[in-house]
């Protein structure tokens, strides 16, 4: 299963207290199979979001090699059991909020937690039983994942403890304040392994907690090229005024730190030199303040909003694009990308593309080799960027040429997972 083409790192909840452990899969009992291997996500596996892509593949390639075996755990406060997802082998184990963490009130949640303490690290206990786990490896971190350490403080758990961090969840830590901090810290120092998406992640990391540089390590999410592309069934019908226009497209979420204020802007000055250049963006929520800016810098004709059309016409959409731009912006600590799973989708589809300078970009990336980068929140640079690419069409398609071979040879889930792998240990002592 393809990477979903969102990268937006998904919220974390606030959960009520409540715990109920239930065990789901095709092959009977959870006795009777072994499981070694835990991903675990504070909301369904099954939702749309970058995060969960990665997770998806990642339990693809630990099933397909064998080595160790996988399990989902969601810890998502579902009430009931958590039915196996259709076509994937491995079980998912369904587990009412293991912490619940109000930053308006965290004494009080402290409070309430050191109260649900026993039943919740009992729970814990079952599960890890049941299923052998030997190692816990959640991903986009945040205080509800805090039993997880004093499971092993308490040495009910003697496996690794494994936390990945995909961009919001690192920066949220970053920002917060008081017995927060300090508990985001001692969940952060009792870990095995840290493990952000980039090199950017990781220095942003570093600066929350610099003492823990030795135990953490970049693993780069990856793509499948072939099963990516195989999406897109059928081509994407433009609106009829755009279908003999050249288009440049943007993928990501209608938010601040995707910098689509940025790329109007800059679609505004590329526009008299290139009246056969249109822009599409699609993304998740609600695109009326894109729009409204649009509409006031005079694009609106020549702009296309789309918003949560499915994956398989997004696939398409890229197919037909003639560029695809990145926008987004870097603020360390507050606000960037964690590592731009678009382009590598759109190096997958063989696409020119121009990038700020966001998080994670420079090791996707070399400026005038593989794609151009830009510095972020400069409207100019981008427009500039733009324009040489739709006027040198041939420098284009070579630049493309070398990023796709560039990603498809070193960004794959094998490599990913080796590298998790890696980090697991030796099997044979598990």
């Amino acid at each position: 299963m393809a990477a979903p083409l969102w990268n937006e790192d998904l919220p974390i909840r606030q959960y009520t207290l409540q715990h109920r452990v239930m065990g789901a899969h095709k092959s009977g009992s959870p006795t009777t199979q072994r499981f070694h291997y835990a991903f675990l996500l504070a909301w369904p596996f099954e939702s749309l979001g970058g995060v969960n892509g990665v997770l998806q593949n990642l339990l693809r390639e630990f099933h397909e090699d064998g080595e160790l075996t996988p399990i989902a755990i969601e810890v998502s406060g579902a009430d009931g059991a958590a039915p196996a997802p259709q076509g994937h082998p491995w079980p998912t184990v369904s587990f009412g909020p293991i912490s619940s963490w109000n930053p308006q009130r965290p004494w009080r949640s402290l409070m309430a937690f050191c109260v649900k303490a026993p039943g919740v690290l009992w729970r814990l206990r079952v599960v890890c039983g049941q299923y052998s786990i030997r190692v816990l490896n959640p991903h986009f971190i945040g205080l509800e994942y805090l039993p997880l350490l004093l499971l092993r403080k308490l040495r009910l758990f003697h496996g690794k403890l494994i936390l990945s961090f995909h961009g919001s969840d690192i920066r949220e830590m970053m920002q917060s304040r008081g017995l927060e901090r300090v508990l985001n810290k001692m969940l952060l120092r009792g870990a095995d392994k840290l493990v952000p998406c980039s090199e950017g992640l990781r220095e942003e990391l570093l600066m929350f907690v610099p003492d823990c540089a030795a135990r953490t390590v970049v693993i780069h999410n990856g793509i499948d090229a072939p099963a990516f592309l195989s999406l897109a069934t059928r081509p994407f019908l433009l609106p009829e005024r755009l279908r003999e226009r050249k288009i440049i497209l943007n993928i990501g979420a209608y938010e601040y730190k995707k910098g689509h204020d940025v790329l109007l802007r800059a679609f505004a000055l590329l526009k008299p030199d290139h009246p056969e250049a249109a822009l599409a963006i699609a993304g998740q929520r609600d695109s009326a303040t894109v729009a409204q800016l649009g509409a006031e810098l005079g694009i609106q004709d020549d702009l296309l909003l789309l918003e949560s059309i499915p994956h398989a016409q997004i696939v398409s959409l890229l197919k037909r694009a003639d560029l695809f731009v990145l926008s987004s912006r870097w603020e360390k600590g507050v606000c960037g990308e964690g590592f731009a799973m678009a382009i590598l989708e759109a190096a997958a589809a063989r696409k020119p593309v121009v990038s700020t300078n966001s998080c994670g970009i420079s090791e996707l990336m070399r400026d005038g080799d593989t794609g151009r980068i830009v510095p972020t929140e400069n409207p100019e640079a981008l427009a500039e960027a733009m324009a040489d690419l739709l006027t040198d069409s041939d420098a284009a398609a070579r630049m493309a040429g070398r990023l796709h071979e560039r990603v498809v040879q070193e960004f794959t889930w094998t490599s990913a997972y080796r590298k998790y792998l890696q980090l697991a240990g030796p099997t044979r002592e598990l």
